[in-house]
């Protein structure tokens, strides 16, 4: 009897022990999962927080640089406009200058001149023709005061060196009738000669000889000017 018992206590003690040892490794798991999850849930916070952080931070860099982009585009586009506006004005310029002798190309020389006032001086092909050139080869007295007034350069020549005065004296060449050489007085004012180095006066002269422009000539000779670089002559005798 006694033995039985003693059986049975060492098996109850060793079931008890093996619940207990159980229990304790059941612990161990359950503290272990729960140490593992708040380390995830903690490496998972931390991601989540360190992404935020990352595209806060580089939100004004990337919004800096798009809107550079933006800038960058903008820009181009008004140059290509603006390049594109500039062809325009100049043609308008041009075809406005070759008609100025009518009210209402003159009125719109003086418009696009306020609004474009560096186009005054701009050459085109194939003669080299400044709208200043157009205007004195028209002889509009007004444009060529309102050009001056407004930057036009009397100086710069075509492509073969007819300036702004040779151009006012084509104008009365082709038109004998008008007498008012004002336009041309004031351009000689200015210093401008019969283009480079006066090589235009001895054609001028001639050509205003042969239309028989006394008063022409009579101008011509009054305002031609001896360079200190060329031998001196008689001014009453000038080259013909």
């Amino acid at each position: 009897m006694s033995l039985v018992l003693k059986h049975h206590e060492s098996f109850y003690d060793t079931l008890l022990g093996y619940f207990t040892a159980s229990s304790e490794i059941l612990n161990i798991f359950k503290f272990i999962t729960a140490a593992g999850f708040v380390v995830v849930f903690s490496y998972i916070f931390y991601y989540i927080h360190d992404y935020r952080y990352k595209r806060i931070a580089n939100e004004p860099k990337c919004n800096l640089l798009e809107l550079q982009k933006f800038k960058n585009y903008n820009r181009l586009i008004a140059r290509h406009h603006s390049i594109i506006s500039h062809k325009e004005m100049i043609k308008a310029l041009e075809y406005a200058t070759d008609r100025c002798y009518e009210k209402f190309y003159a009125l719109k020389c003086i418009d696009i001149i306020v609004n474009c006032p560096q186009l005054v001086n701009v050459k085109s092909l194939p003669y080299g023709l400044t709208p200043f050139h157009r205007v004195c080869f028209q002889g509009h007295k007004c444009l060529i005061v309102f050009m001056l007034a407004k930057g036009a350069d009397p100086f710069l020549t075509t492509l073969i060196g007819e300036n702004a005065l040779c151009m006012a004296i084509y104008y009365f060449l082709n038109n004998p009738m008008d007498t008012d050489f004002s336009c041309l007085d004031m351009l000689a004012e200015t210093g401008c000669g019969f283009g480079f180095k006066n090589k235009y006066y001895n054609n001028l002269l001639e050509i205003a000889f042969n239309k028989n422009h006394i008063k022409l000539v009579q101008w011509l000779i009054l305002h031609y000017k001896v360079s200190s670089h060329k031998s001196l002559r008689c001014l009453s005798t000038p080259p013909i």
